[in-house]
């Protein structure tokens, strides 16, 4: 479970952060390029490879990702660390180098000097925004671009007065952006704490009912045995009518047991459909009978209809097959009053089988129609 939740969270953050954009970031650092150039913050030469090694720098990203793919599917602990901590370094190295022209900007003038405050400014916030992957991580991606504004701000004044109040008012910037850096961090942190725990607790639930579906199962099918062998036995018509009804009835719990078996199932993963060949009218047929006797108690019309093209043989699930029609056939027990009840099963044209559930019952309210499947 942990394996699965760093994998997940490791790979939003990659999206997130590196992932998208890619080439707007790229044209961004193309036009910087540039604009320094134009401004003889360097030669032209030297801003096609600072534009070169940047974009390298983005695809060796892109690389990694797809190398790291294998080590993903079941980290340990120490494999955990070891990604974060690539992931870290790499992003580091992206924001040194993204940072490399504000240590030139200073040499080239009050405008040049303004260019590499503000690239230094956006390099600080991304990182105080998206690098919320570890506290720590600020610390790694923002050293040159702490140092850049800092230069580059007293380079915009010179010496006296202004200097050192464009240097603190850079130095609350930095520390603001820390401060923000590190409420992500923390807010990031605690969900990915709460998710383990709400994932941990969903874990243990499915378990214990899981567990508990076959504790229930056992005495259970005692019962269903029992009332089988006491059926075959002299049984007055008004005691076989009671007998039946506690078969039926005892199905329907078993079916609701089996339910919360497929549920620990579905949620762990582990759904497995046995596919075998069966008598389809058997199996509609069996499981009519089983809801056949409440209906009756109910004073309801009960009917199968088959469409005659369907019997013999099919290959399928019959059990889930017959989950699915027991619980339909339940859910209209309970809501139909007065009337009938048909279970009907057709072969269309296209070679698809369909099943039927229909009944006189109060029905669903056509606003509520919608919000039928939802949990």
């Amino acid at each position: 479970m942990l394996a699965h939740i760093f994998r997940e969270n490791l790979r939003k953050f990659y999206f997130r952060a590196y992932g998208d954009q890619r080439p707007l970031r790229i044209v961004s650092i193309a036009a910087i390029a540039a604009i320094t150039a134009g401004l003889h913050v360097w030669s032209v030469a030297a801003a096609a490879i600072w534009t070169v090694v940047y974009a390298a720098a983005e695809f060796a990203m892109v690389y990694w990702w797809r190398r790291i793919q294998p080590r993903l599917e079941a980290p340990d602990q120490a494999e955990m660390a070891r990604l974060k901590a690539e992931l870290i370094a790499i992003c580091a190295v992206a924001c040194a180098i993204g940072a490399v022209p504000a240590l030139f900007t200073p040499f080239a003038g009050v405008t040049a000097a303004i260019l590499g405050a503000l690239l230094c400014i956006g390099i600080l916030l991304v990182a105080a925004v998206e690098h919320s992957l570890s506290r720590s991580m600020f610390l790694f991606t923002t050293p040159v671009a702490v140092l850049g504004l800092l230069w580059n701000l007293w380079a915009v004044v010179g010496s006296g007065p202004g200097a050192w109040v464009l240097l603190i008012l850079g130095t609350v910037l930095v520390v603001n952006a820390w401060s923000l850096h590190s409420s992500n961090a923390k807010v990031f942190e605690e969900l990915l704490t709460l998710r383990m725990e709400a994932e941990a607790a969903n874990t243990a639930k499915s378990e214990f009912l899981a567990v508990m579906s076959h504790e229930i199962r056992t005495p259970l099918n005692g019962v269903l045995g029992m009332a089988q062998i006491l059926g075959r036995s002299e049984l007055r018509p008004e005691q076989r009518q009671q007998l039946s009804v506690i078969t039926a009835s005892g199905q329907s719990l078993l079916t609701v047991l089996n339910g919360i078996l497929d549920l620990s199932k579905i949620e762990s993963g582990k759904v497995v459909l046995d596919l075998h060949p069966f008598d389809l009218d058997e199996v509609l047929q069996d499981t009519a009978a089983a809801y056949g006797p409440l209906a009756a108690q109910k004073g309801l019309r009960f009917t199968v209809e088959i469409d005659p093209e369907l019997k013999g043989i099919w290959r399928g699930d019959s059990a889930k097959l017959a989950q699915v029609l027991g619980n339909l056939l339940s859910n209209a027990l309970k809501f139909t009053h007065s009337g009938s009840i048909t279970l009907s099963a057709t072969l269309s044209s296209s070679g698809a089988v369909s099943f039927r559930v229909s009944d006189t019952g109060i029905g669903v309210d056509q606003a509520k129609a919608e919000l039928i499947f939802d949990k």
